[in-house]
């Protein structure tokens, strides 16, 4: 019996094979369904645990969680661990959800609202323990630096507690006063980014203070244009892509390393919360990379710096106030950028083939489709420089 059984199985997969040989599919085609399944997140039954819980009730698998500020941390960097639960995010983690995602029309970006629970576990003992139990340098430095941060979390929130020492400022009028003026602060932030940097790729995080909680709290995230248009076409054309896969949560995914190496990935968390403490993200520079829609990896260099709306002054500038800024720019050599335009005219070549064999007429009509294709391409090479870099690299 078990004979045949087999027998069975290996004819079933060589009729299958038989089928896929009959009717091929497209490449560009299979690459982008690929990572765009890649993104969507799993449905799972998710237990919101509070985060004053110790962290050693949370010692139920290799799921990663979140510390103050909202840094990502994994129990395990090891590529297997690392890629198995590299796209967990926010709702997952307990300390929040996106509430919503819409399109700017007006300023052409896309927004995602957040809503924040918390930001992340405070005590980091556990985290210590594991990864000074790994024998292994770059852990034994993790669980160093994490000690450190331990101390800044510590001085910091006490800081914040003191800044709300004064009785008249925990009242509700007060945390009224910060709640009405966010569409305000909003609309200044998008007006001075669009006038400050209009030949930048960026995206934004606004935050406030939560009275009650005495904590920052992040409220939304806003990405420019010109990301979007290099993430994978206009934005409005990205914003339905993101409505149509459910890749809403996946946003951030795309453009916050397409790294598969674990390892890599655990060299850069000691990068980012080392100069987290030192200038409280005034100034970051690291790199990363991104997986665009159409499943491309390019690397990027970032630069994180912060700044703080003055809501009495309506300006905006370094010094710390209840309404803060944190600006993530994108910069990529110039060969890259190259790179990804020939690669995305080869995927449309392809599909041209493909569905339009030996036909003149609808040739010339993917011929429009994709000379469109390309001078919107060229609008992104000249509003960003990058036609200039370019020529300077040659």
């Amino acid at each position: 019996m078990e004979i045949e059984e087999e027998e069975k199985i290996q004819k079933n997969e060589t009729q299958i094979a038989i089928k896929r040989q009959k009717y091929p599919k497209s490449e560009s085609d299979k690459i982008v369904k690929a990572n765009m399944n890649r993104y969507k997140k799993k449905k799972q039954v998710q237990v919101l645990v509070h985060p004053n819980i110790p962290c050693s009730v949370m010692n139920l698998n290799q799921e990663p969680i979140y510390i103050y500020f909202l840094f990502k941390i994994f129990k395990s960097y090891d590529n297997e661990d690392y890629n198995k639960h590299r796209y967990f995010g926010y709702a997952d983690a307990g300390v929040g959800r996106i509430d919503q995602i819409y399109l700017d029309k007006v300023n052409e970006t896309i927004d995602l609202n957040l809503q924040i629970y918390s930001q992340g576990y405070e005590d980091y003992k556990y985290l210590i323990q594991i990864f000074k139990n790994k024998q292994d340098i770059l852990y034994y430095n993790l669980a160093n630096l994490l000690e450190q941060y331990q101390q800044w979390t510590n001085q910091h929130l006490s800081y914040i507690l003191n800044a709300f020492s004064d009785k008249n400022i925990f009242n509700q009028s007060f945390q009224e006063k910060i709640d009405q003026a966010q569409p305000e602060f909003e609309s200044v932030v998008k007006k001075w980014a669009q006038e400050k940097f209009p030949n930048e790729l960026f995206e934004i995080e606004l935050g406030t203070v939560n009275i009650n909680q005495a904590k920052p709290i992040l409220l939304k995230k806003i990405f420019s244009q010109g990301l979007m248009m290099l993430l994978g076409g206009e934005v409005y054309d990205i914003y339905q892509k993101l409505i149509e896969y459910n890749l809403k949560e996946s946003l951030s995914s795309f453009l916050n390393g397409g790294e598969y190496n674990g390892r890599l990935q655990l060299e850069k968390i000691i990068i980012l919360i080392k100069s987290f403490m030192q200038n409280n993200y005034t100034h970051v520079v690291f790199e990363d990379e991104i997986f665009t829609l159409d499943g491309i990896s390019i690397p990027t260099k970032k630069t994180i710096k912060t700044y703080y709306y003055d809501e009495e002054q309506k300006q905006i500038n370094q010094k710390p106030n209840m309404y803060f800024i944190i600006i993530t720019f994108y910069n990529f050599e110039s060969n890259w950028i190259k790179y990804l335009i020939e690669i995305r005219q080869q995927f449309s070549q392809l599909r041209k083939e493909i569905e339009y064999p030996g036909i003149k007429e609808a040739s010339q009509k993917q011929f429009y489709k994709n000379f469109e294709y390309i001078c919107k391409q060229e609008y992104f090479l000249e509003k960003f420089d990058y036609t200039n870099k370019f020529q300077d690299s040659q």
